[in-house]
């Protein structure tokens, strides 16, 4: 009854508040650009992506760190435009070749390369065809990166000592096109076939199942694994190693619970695995829809940058985030450990199966995940008081870094890449997570529940704004009438969603 009274209060407050020729040059006439926001990283709408067919080649095994690929990108057009823009960073463009739904080439006048933009224009000789589908195909060359962007790569020592290299990939938020070009916003999904060549001694995983490997007279390999279902391009996961691979069968659920380890921590990774299985079972329990992948693969990567990746198959962990040592990991570390993996499962559910339109709604994926880590590890943990340390490290901590003037609104458009990066900050994960726990309190839980299944039902394999959350979430307090008819969802969420800073109760 305190938390509607409080709630209620704080909403009328918060009412009352081919040839390759290369130039950089400003794209200032098509991508917005002003003196606030002097460079946009959006794309122009005149294309769209329907699907991707990729092709890596790594010879980390030597050491060697420029690698090979080629994009084939599948697109129709939306307006009859005379040119078609990606995003493209820190690659060299060696060909280019665009062809009609017939298979004809059509003809690409000049590529320009807009580095500050990090984006790719082809000037085409002829307009594109409304509602034609095109093929955009591209060679090209890259360099492992040393820090987490892109195609990257990491170090690690065996058990026997000895130094190893590994390749990996980091697409978030915007370093996709680092790895190859793309269309690089998470409005755009579609389905990807991968294929990755590597020595024939080493292991490749992606997002998917292998579908087959082939063996090559040079001894390279080429592993292709299975057409993912569709998803944003920076959800998209790759890695190269001589890890060892574990694996559990679902059979009930016909899902495979992998983890990619070096072969001295296999042993280590029995708690992320019965964790992982449990808390699998309540996020479907709880949402509806079960995990609808054929695996769930992890794999480390101690890059000393992330904890954790949510990449939709391939999630990414650093050791210390996935491996438990009985007899040495501390209460703390298992309770870490715990938290982080639930993170990632819960953005299985927001973020992958149900996508964002733009950057600027992050906290729809961030504030769930950031919440549910505390909600669900609760079930596991028992003995752990997840819910008291959430109002400590969340809501508490959340009343300082937003009492400041510079704090920001959880709905404001970025496009820049430090705005987008601000997007996931701390700042806004926490009170998204606030704000969400404070709404399912206000609803009721069951309630809350009722309707983020509606919501994750509506809008799996779409991209969602606020307004499809908040439509969900009022269809299931009309049903179960928990709040007066008077107050709306979308009135008291939107107040604390669109401004800055909170309500002030004196």
């Amino acid at each position: 009854m305190f938390v509607k009274s409080f709630l209620y209060i704080s909403v009328l407050i918060a009412w009352s508040l081919g040839s390759f020729h290369t130039t950089s040059r400003d794209l200032t006439n098509y991508q917005g650009k002003n003196e606030k926001n002097p460079i946009s990283l959006r794309l122009i709408n005149s294309t769209e992506p329907l699907a991707y067919e990729v092709w890596l080649e790594t010879k980390i095994h030597e050491k060697i760190l420029n690698y090979n690929g080629r994009v084939r990108i599948n697109l129709r057009a939306l307006e009859a435009a005379k040119m078609i823009t990606i995003h493209s960073e820190k690659l060299l463009i060696r060909n280019y070749t665009l062809f009609d739904h017939f298979g004809n080439v059509v003809s690409i006048l000049r590529m320009e390369e807009h580095e500050s933009e990090t984006i790719l224009e082809f000037s085409l000789q002829e307009s594109l065809k409304v509602d034609q589908n095109y093929i955009l195909d591209i060679e090209f060359q890259g360099y492992l990166q040393s820090i987490p962007q892109g195609f990257c790569y990491t170090r690690y020592v065996d058990a026997d000592g000895e130094t190893q290299f590994m390749a990996t990939s980091n697409l978030h938020v915007t370093n996709a096109r680092m790895a190859f070009p793309c269309y690089d916003e998470p409005r755009y999904r579609t389905p990807f076939l991968i294929h990755i060549i590597h020595h024939s001694t080493m292991k490749a995983a992606s997002n998917m199942p292998v579908a087959f490997i082939t063996n090559n007279n040079d001894g390279s390999a080429m592993t292709t694994f299975e057409n993912s279902v569709s998803m944003p391009v920076n959800l998209v996961a790759f890695a190269v190693c001589n890890h060892d691979s574990q694996k559990t069968l679902l059979e009930d659920k016909n899902v495979e619970i992998k983890f990619l380890v070096p072969s001295h921590v296999t042993d280590e990774t029995n708690f992320a695995r019965d964790f992982i299985i449990f808390i699998l079972k309540k996020l479907e329990e709880y949402l509806g829809v079960g995990y609808n992948l054929p695996k769930l693969e992890c794999v480390i990567v101690d890059d000393g940058m992330h904890l954790g990746l949510e990449n939709w198959g391939l999630m990414v962990f650093d050791s210390k985030s996935l491996l438990y040592r009985e007899g040495q990991t501390t209460a703390s570390q298992k309770m870490d450990i715990a938290k982080i993996i639930c993170h990632q499962l819960s953005h299985n559910y927001f973020g992958n199966l149900v996508g964002i339109s733009w950057w600027n709604y992050a906290w729809m994926t961030e504030g769930f995940a950031n919440y549910q880590e505390y909600y669900f590890t609760n079930m596991y943990l028992t003995d752990y008081p997840m819910h008291d340390l959430f109002v400590a490290e969340f809501i508490q901590r959340n009343f300082v870094e937003h009492s400041y003037l510079m704090s920001h609104s959880l709905n404001r458009y970025v496009q820049t890449r430090r705005e987008v990066e601000e997007a996931f900050d701390y700042g806004t994960a926490s009170k998204a997570a606030a704000v969400l726990r404070m709404c399912e309190h206000a609803i009721e839980g069951a309630t809350f529940q009722k309707g983020l299944k509606k919501y994750v039902k509506e809008m799996s394999y779409r991209v969602a704004e606020p307004c499809d959350l908040y439509k969900n979430l009022q269809e299931a307090v009309n049903e179960d009438r928990t709040i007066p008819e008077d107050i709306k969802v979308v009135d008291f969420l939107s107040s604390w969603v669109d401004q800055p800073g909170f309500p002030l109760l004196t």
